[in-house]
């Protein structure tokens, strides 16, 4: 539906709509994440691969855009891809995209003042369709759906990058990775 919809709980328990923000024709937001201290959330476009910015009004619930970006590197038009998933780090500098089609992670760092984004580097996901990521502990781990694996990198604490850790664990069409706690 293009759109991001905000809702609020009332006090008998019951959800209603507080907030739309619409979203170009044809984006498809799938996920969203919020910054850990600033006002900003980052949306995964799955529809036309873009990752977008808004600054985020807490008490009202009101987004503004800020940014849309590809989440596909210069040049690539050919590649049938869609955007699956979105993180953000604990610290809040670095966002990543997951892209279905071209198998790849692209790192974003986080302007902390504007809440921007640049596109640092795409990452090859050693696997097909990385559907679903998360980051533990200092990795970024991807589930590739169609790669029967779950493959790990080391996350570089002073830009973000990611280090293939050459630990791969052969799982049939993995989805979800998700923290125990």
């Amino acid at each position: 539906m293009d759109q991001i919809v905000v809702y609020r709980l009332t006090e008998d328990g019951k959800l209603v709509t507080h907030r739309e923000t619409d979203l170009p024709p044809g984006s498809g937001p799938r996920h969203l994440v919020f910054h850990p201290t600033r006002p900003y959330v980052f949306v995964a476009n799955e529809l036309n691969n873009t990752v977008a910015v808004f600054g985020y009004n807490e008490r009202n619930g009101e987004l503004t855009l800020l940014q849309s970006l590809s989440t596909l590197p210069p040049g690539i038009i050919d590649v049938e891809n869609t955007a699956a998933d979105i993180r953000i780090t604990p610290c809040g500098r670095y966002v990543y995209v997951s892209n279905r089609g071209h198998d790849s992670i692209v790192l974003y760092h986080v302007d902390q003042g504007s809440g921007k984004l640049k596109a640092v580097e795409w990452v090859e996901t050693f696997g097909s369709t990385p559907r679903n990521f998360n980051i533990l502990s200092g990795y970024l781990v991807v589930a590739n759906q169609d790669g029967n694996n779950i493959v790990s990198f080391a996350i570089h604490d002073e830009d973000g990058r990611l280090t293939r850790t050459g630990y791969v664990l052969k799982v049939p069409s993995p989805v979800c990775i998700e923290p125990v706690r």
